[in-house]
């Protein structure tokens, strides 16, 4: 996979979803990185993968299989809100 340019001055997650859908078609796993502060995002991840052992000190890495309930689940996740210039 290239670089795919993305950010938050996206009106919807419209595009997000279409590249997303594309890609997971080929995925056999995932990787999420969350800040340690993320911790909805943490336990979201953690419903679908395992914490992967790392040195990174200032989040967690959550992997795991793409499975059907997963690409259900990244595919409707509403666009965020709150994270104002990202």
């Amino acid at each position: 996979m290239g670089y795919i340019e993305f950010d938050a001055t996206e009106m919807n997650n419209l595009r997000w979803k279409e590249i997303m859908s594309e890609q997971l078609k080929k995925a056999n796993t995932f990787e999420i990185h969350c800040w340690n502060i993320e911790q909805e995002e943490i336990k979201m991840a953690l419903s679908f993968g395992k914490l992967k052992e790392s040195c990174w000190k200032y989040g967690k890495i959550i992997q795991g299989s793409v499975t059907p309930e997963f690409i259900n689940y990244v595919l409707n996740i509403p666009k965020p809100t709150g994270y104002g210039d990202l």
